[in-house]
């Protein structure tokens, strides 16, 4: 990707490394007793539990909106297999930002991933931006709107992950997405690992990159 296909506000927001099948995500879902919760790992397949990898996440927060209301913050609290959320129902727009502490390897630049996620429920198909680097529906069903500070990223690659494939997607001038024919399920949206220069701290250590990446989940009902 070109810098010259964004706009001078996102000059410095640059892809390094594209959407893997089997990249690491932090997206949100129901639980099997129907409240929201957080996961990290591979989509389809087993996720990072605790003691192990779930504990490399620091800093989890979380916040439900609905119809431009102030966000409300929500109790995150660690289980052995995920992040709950203080029993959120998912008819709730929720919002989820987490990390890594700050990552140095050899002579290469420090970097601190970010991660986000947003949940939305089955049905609500339009959402105001709430997420640095954001995925936020647009209105119309199966059109997502990729944003970064607030304005559209264009040109950027994606992957739509449905309960029977994987599809790469690519946003357009806009920063518009459109999505494959919905099957009933669980859906997943992912832009991944995506650097901006910008140099800080993060608990004590700097860096001089930080590396976004955010899902967006809902839900297709059966007709």
């Amino acid at each position: 990707m070109r810098l010259t296909s964004f706009s001078l506000v996102l000059a410095s927001f640059i892809m390094i490394m594209p959407n893997s099948a089997l990249a690491h995500s932090v997206w949100i879902e129901p639980t099997k007793e129907g409240a929201l919760a957080v996961y990290f790992g591979e989509w389809g397949h087993e996720v990072e539990k605790s003691p192990g990898h779930l504990d490399s996440l620091t800093t989890t927060t979380a916040w439900s909106t609905a119809g431009g209301e102030k966000p409300q913050q929500l109790v995150v609290t660690k289980k052995d297999d995920r992040f709950d959320l203080g029993g959120v129902k998912p008819a709730q727009v929720v919002q989820v930002e987490t990390g890594f502490g700050v990552m140095k390897s050899g002579d290469k630049p420090a970097r601190r991933p970010i991660f986000y996620a947003r949940w939305q429920p089955a049905g609500a198909w339009e959402a105001q931006p709430a997420l640095t680097l954001d995925l936020v529906p647009a209105g119309k069903p199966g059109e997502v709107r990729v944003l970064f500070r607030g304005k559209p990223v264009p040109e950027v690659k994606l992957t739509h992950w449905s309960p029977k494939a994987s599809t790469d997607l690519v946003s357009d001038k806009d920063g518009l997405v459109k999505l494959p024919e919905a099957v009933p399920g669980l859906h997943m949206l992912t832009l991944a690992r995506s650097s901006e220069e910008v140099p800080g701290f993060f608990q004590g250590s700097a860096y001089d990159i930080a590396s976004h990446s955010v899902s967006l989940t809902w839900v297709v009902e059966k007709k």
